[in-house]
């Protein structure tokens, strides 16, 4: 068989394999699917490599001897994905190209941190709530004065010594 036909073969099925993969995401709830959220995105870029890559002939039988080429693939990269040393050459290789200075923002480029005792307290940013409280004490105050002010005025002129004491 040509090999064109048997990557067409093996096309095909992981498609199909990542099809089915991708429905029986739909019938889990969130957190299994929160908690798989490494094995998902593991899929899907084996499923993109499978896709995208040329084979040799024989790599092409052997993995189309397979129900779900994509499962096999996708154990084994779990075993490599996350090798000390293919981390610590992605980290050299990434340092020694320096492509990134122009693709991602830089640390220099940052704004100002704003002091601690500013930036978050229970997860409220002060500085934008802030603002917005005091537009609401503000709507309700001149109620609350008049209110006041009126209670005042009628405690002055009455006689009752409760009724004259603001206290």
């Amino acid at each position: 068989m040509d090999t064109e036909k048997l990557r067409r073969q093996l096309i095909d099925r992981i498609t199909d394999n990542y099809s089915e993969y991708r429905a029986s995401l739909l019938l889990k709830d969130r957190q299994e699917l929160i908690d798989g959220a490494g094995r998902i995105a593991d899929t899907a870029t084996v499923f993109q490599h499978l896709a995208d890559r040329s084979y040799k002939p024989e790599e092409l039988e052997y993995l189309l001897k397979f129900q779900n080429p994509l499962e096999v693939v996708t154990e084994h990269w779990a075993d490599y994905e996350l090798m000390p040393d293919v981390l610590d050459a992605l980290i050299a290789d990434t340092v020694d190209r320096q492509d990134d200075l122009t693709l991602f923002p830089l640390a220099t480029d940052a704004p100002a941190q704003k002091p601690e005792s500013l930036r978050k307290f229970l997860n409220v940013d002060l500085e934008t709530v802030l603002p917005q409280i005091m537009k609401q004490k503000t709507a309700f105050y001149q109620t609350d004065l008049n209110y006041a002010l009126d209670a005042m005025r009628e405690g002055a002129t009455s006689g009752d010594p409760a009724k004259q004491n603001f206290v």
